[in-house]
């Protein structure tokens, strides 16, 4: 999975976070608008020690 900076996370559109989190296997996710989308990304990089950098 590609590394990402917390702002190239907020430029994406909705559609491309939709793909990180089908990637992630989040649920509920084609109910989730972008900043929550983005909220549960955030999460799971944060938990699992994922690439997400400042």
């Amino acid at each position: 999975m590609k590394s990402w900076k917390l702002e190239e996370l907020k430029s994406l559109k909705k559609k491309e976070f939709y793909s990180i989190a089908k990637e992630l296997k989040i649920r509920g996710r084609g109910k989730m608008r972008k900043s929550e989308l983005l909220e549960a990304i955030a999460k799971i990089f944060g938990r699992t020690g994922l690439a997400l950098r400042n």
